[in-house]
């Protein structure tokens, strides 16, 4: 694991720490490693670390959740629900509705040996929902730490910058389908660090930058590029 920390425990909204106190103590609970990915992990890193405004916002969250097989996943699962926090939403099977204010979306992921040699998981019964992981284990490999509360204490792990892009990345080569909304993640937020960190920077090159970014190879070298 990366050993970063980002010390967020007087910014975060009350409820989203609620929130996760809930899923930490479940989690915990079934001995389930968890990360947070997705857009609002990236909101945390560059609005409330670095006091940079990004150009997106979203109401849901995503989770990557360890777990061996679906009888697992499905203990997890039970458990939120159980809390009676946590309602299932009949229309995603990845998908539970927290009940806070409103009923906020909670995406969650399997990832781990719950997926095949080709990283892909497919949903119970009927097998019918497909979804790839490609990524997910080096992404939480090289995850970094958010304190969210310093009592009582609530830390988890959350993707990186360079894991997030990371993971846009291959699902944009693996979903063309989805038409530009990866490469408008991927391009929304390194447009955003260009602009506040790099274009004061001597010699520096938009065009060369952006080349140097776009022949990198995801697959081969994903491990690479996380840390």
């Amino acid at each position: 694991m990366n050993k970063k920390l980002l010390d967020l425990s007087d910014k975060i909204d009350d409820l989203t720490v609620e929130l996760f106190y809930v899923i930490a103590d479940v989690a915990d609970s079934l001995n389930v490693p968890f990360f947070a990915v997705g857009a609002r992990a990236r909101d945390w890193i560059l609005e409330l670390c670095y006091g940079v405004s990004t150009m997106r916002r979203t109401e849901d969250f995503d989770l990557g959740v360890q777990v061996s097989d679906w009888n697992s996943y499905a203990r997890l699962r039970e458990g939120l629900i159980a809390t009676k926090k946590f309602s299932p939403d009949e229309k995603k099977a990845q998908r539970l509705l927290y009940k806070g204010k409103g009923n906020f979306p909670v995406d969650i992921i399997p990832f781990g040996p719950i997926a095949g040699p080709d990283e892909r998981i497919f949903w119970p019964p009927d097998d019918g929902f497909e979804m790839s992981t490609e990524g997910f284990e080096e992404t939480h490999q090289a995850s970094i730490t958010i304190k969210m509360r310093a009592k009582p204490l609530l830390e988890i792990q959350s993707v990186s910058l360079a894991g997030l892009a990371s993971l846009k990345i291959i699902s944009w080569n693996d979903n063309p389908g989805r038409g530009d909304r990866d490469a408008n993640a991927i391009s929304g937020t390194l447009l955003t660090l260009l602009t506040y960190y790099h274009f004061d920077t001597i010699s520096f090159s938009m065009c060369f930058s952006g080349s140097r970014i776009s022949h990198r190879a995801p697959r081969e070298r994903r491990g690479n590029i996380l840390t």
